[in-house]
């Protein structure tokens, strides 16, 4: 076979490769307190069916985020992605106490994620599942620190699966919007 048909089936295979990458989502790996190794942020979802296209998915989506005060540094509509690696609050999210969305465990004073410097990553994951539906998968991980020193070891949380039903219900209700 002459040298320039294999240029031409070796530079197809990469065509065809690279249109594949560019549907699939990447794995994401985050790095949290509490955790001894990264944590996928891409399983482990809460998953709802919304009936509209992942364009608009997409677009409700980042809306949503940005009313929760919940940064997106990166966002992909083409391969259906919002995701916040890494940001910290402290007490509250949404005008709701953190112990709302998760169970860092609990102290003398209540519940430690109302009271420790929580670390979390969150990210929305939207794929097409017909001509106008999608799906949709959240994700929600943490990790907090106690503020009073660094004598208390980082404690892992678990979601308590609230902030991902309500973000999915008003992801939802904005993207079925004409």
């Amino acid at each position: 076979m002459p040298v320039h048909a294999w240029r031409l089936i070796a530079i197809s295979t990469l065509a065809v490769a690279g249109a594949d990458a560019l549907h699939a989502q990447a794995p994401v790996g985050v790095r949290l307190p509490g955790y001894l190794s990264a944590v996928r942020l891409d399983s482990g979802t809460v998953a709802a069916s919304i009936p509209a296209s992942p364009g608009a998915v997409f677009w409700a989506a980042r809306q949503i985020f940005s009313e929760f005060k919940i940064p997106t540094p990166e966002a992909d509509s083409a391969r259906g992605y919002l995701v916040n690696r890494r940001f910290i609050k402290l007490r509250s999210l949404a005008g709701s106490p953190l112990s709302t969305f998760l169970n860092c465990g609990t102290g003398i004073t209540g519940p430690n994620a109302d009271a420790f410097r929580v670390t979390m990553a969150i990210g929305a994951f939207i794929e097409p599942a017909g001509p106008t539906a999608s799906r949709l998968r959240l994700n929600l991980v943490a990790g907090a620190e106690s503020t009073e020193g660094a004598s208390k070891s980082a404690v892992a949380c678990a979601s308590t699966g609230v902030l991902e039903e309500r973000l999915a219900r008003l992801i939802r209700t904005r993207a079925a919007r004409p």
